[in-house]
């Protein structure tokens, strides 16, 4: 028999079961309209941390480093950087503004190389990006550094473990590395180098290929309007290449100089432009040239050594290996690729 107390209890409890449908219905409209929770924070975008001499969170890139988690941006203002780094996670790092001109050097009294950088996951990296060239310029010391890559050693203080992961660099200038290989990088990985729009210069090694950049393994790719220019080396003044590593001149990119003054030379024996050791690969597509290098005795483009690949526009009939020169000898000024018919 139903009373009035139950008569109102149901009321209530379907006025309350009402009220709670609704209220799930408006829940879902107010999800639906921001998105699943926490997907508006996702894409916040996380600032940079700024370095500076003064006024800024960091005072030291250093101090940034140390500071700033995996996968973050370092920005740096105005001014001169001088430091010995190592880096082990990923980051960027890069001018904060378009009117910031910023230059990283390494100290001149510890000769030591600027940056020191070993990964250990494919998917780490280490970017260093301007948006003009000249906005971001790393420097190496002017005295000899006796060990790997003058400016960035990418994985060479431990050649029994390659680094994995990426060195990648936009619109950047190398300068005044001097090595016992690679003036400007030396690396010895199984990731990639990648230079778009970059300039290395002035660079130097005084006992191995690659004046200015030494690839052991990995793949170096060199596009966009990149230039390697007026660096020395006993062989492979611009480049070396070992241990199975790759080549890849794309897009404008100039290894050797638009006047012969800046010519990548080879001091000693081979490859003014570029050395390529046994089991390494060229490839040369679009507008790149090898252009204005000198060799000493053989291949003042490209000296290739037997079971080198040559692929692409690296050949004598490109038309991309040209005005290159050998200041003694006068067998393949272009290229020399050894026991082969492609000599010019």
């Amino acid at each position: 028999m139903t009373n009035r107390f139950t008569q109102g209890l149901g009321m209530r409890t379907t006025l309350f079961t009402r009220r709670r449908a609704i209220a799930a219905v408006v829940g879902a409209l107010v999800v639906g309209l921001q998105g699943p929770v926490g997907v508006g924070a996702k894409r916040r975008k996380k600032r940079p941390s700024t370095v500076c001499a003064t006024g800024c969170k960091y005072r030291t890139l250093a101090a940034a480093i140390a500071g700033t988690r995996a996968g973050g941006t370092i920005c740096l203002k105005n001014g001169e950087y001088t430091e010995n780094l190592t880096i082990t996670k990923r980051l960027t790092i890069t001018p904060c503004g378009p009117s910031d001109v910023v230059v990283i050097q390494t100290s001149q009294e510890l000769a030591g190389r600027t940056f020191t950088v070993q990964f250990g996951s494919d998917a780490d990296s280490l970017t260093f990006r301007a948006k003009t060239l000249g906005n971001l310029t790393l420097k190496g010391a002017a005295g000899a550094f006796p060990e790997a890559g003058g400016v960035i050693g990418f994985g060479v203080d431990t050649p029994s473990t390659p680094s994995k992961g990426n060195l990648v660099l936009e619109n950047v200038v190398m300068q005044s590395g001097n090595a016992g290989k690679g003036g400007a990088i030396a690396a010895n990985t199984s990731g990639e180098v990648r230079l778009t729009n970059t300039l290395i210069q002035q660079c130097s090694c005084i006992l191995n290929p690659g004046g200015a950049i030494a690839m052991a393994g990995g793949t170096l790719t060199v596009g966009g309007n990149s230039q390697i220019r007026d660096c020395i080396a006993p062989n492979g003044g611009g480049i070396g290449l070992s241990d199975g590593a790759q080549l890849i001149l794309s897009g404008t990119a100039v290894v050797g100089g638009p006047a012969g003054v800046d010519a990548n030379r080879a001091t000693s024996d081979f490859g003014g432009g570029v050395y390529a050791a046994a089991g390494t690969q060229v490839t040369m597509s679009g507008d790149a040239t090898i252009q204005k290098n000198q060799g000493y005795t053989a291949g003042g483009g490209i000296y290739a050594e037997q079971d080198a690949l040559l692929l692409g526009n690296a050949n004598c009939a490109s038309g991309k290996i040209f005005e290159n020169v050998l200041g003694y000898g006068s067998s393949g000024a272009q290229l020399y690729l050894a026991n082969s018919a492609n000599i010019c």
